[in-house]
Formats: structure tokens, sequence, C-alpha cells
């Protein structure tokens, strides 16, 4: 590999990681946010429900969020164990860890689309709440 494709790589997952984190932490906000302005009432038809809802989907968020940081680490684990696994020359070793690897390396994906469409989602409920308390509940 290249030394500028290396340096790429490098910075690359810098970058992502940060992003999650910077997203994590922007949810984990929003869901404070939520939990310290919004009045709540009894469970019914009412928008104190909806906003309740809406902390559910953007706390499910989070958990998303956690959990895309969570697979991002075992994938740089997997990736390590890959390496070590080249260097005395074990190919079984090195065929599982790879295979570990890419598992990870999916649920990474997943997690990323799950946490990106829940808090799309946790956003248009968040603002149908609103503006449905006023106009239809």
């Amino acid at each position: 590999m290249s030394e500028l494709f290396e340096r790429w790589l490098k910075a690359h997952h810098e970058a992502s990681d940060k992003m999650d984190y910077f997203m994590l932490g922007a949810i984990l906000a929003i869901c404070a946010y939520l939990a310290q302005t919004n009045a709540y009432a009894k469970l019914g038809l009412n928008q104190q429900t909806f906003l309740l809802g809406t902390l559910l989907i953007f706390g499910l968020s989070a958990f998303f969020g956690f959990r895309r940081i969570e697979s991002g680490l075992h994938v740089v684990k997997h990736n390590g164990d890959y390496i070590q696994c080249l260097e005395v020359k074990d190919k079984e070793g090195a065929r599982a860890c790879f295979h570990l690897m890419n598992e990870a390396s999916v649920k990474t994906g997943v997690f990323y689309r799950l946490r990106n469409y829940t808090l799309v989602l946790g956003f248009v409920c968040f603002l149908v709440s609103k503006v449905a308390g006023q106009y239809l509940i």
C-alpha cells in the first residue's frame, strides 16, 4: 500500500469516528432537551404522548449510534487479529478473522443507516406532534 493511501485511510477513519461521536452527542443533547422541555401527561391520544414517543425514537437513535461505535471497534479489533494471523502465517485463523471483520463491518453499516433513519423519523415525528397538537388534537 502506498504511503499516500495509508494517510488517506487513516484520515478517513479519524473523520468517520469524529462524525459518529458528534452525531451521538447531538442525539443525546436532543434527548436531554426533549426530556427537560416537554410536558408529560397520562398516556392517551394527546400531544404529550406523541412527544414522549418522539423522545423514545430519539433514544432509539442514540442506541443505534452507540452500537455503530461498538461495531466499528470490533472491526478494528478483528482487523488487528487478521494482520497478526497473516504475520504468523495462520491461514485458517486469518480466514476466520477476516470473516468476523466482514460481519462487524456489515453491522456497522446497518447501525449507521438505522441511526440516521431513526434520527430523521424522530425529527419528523417531533414536527408532526407539535403541529398536530396545535390543530388536530
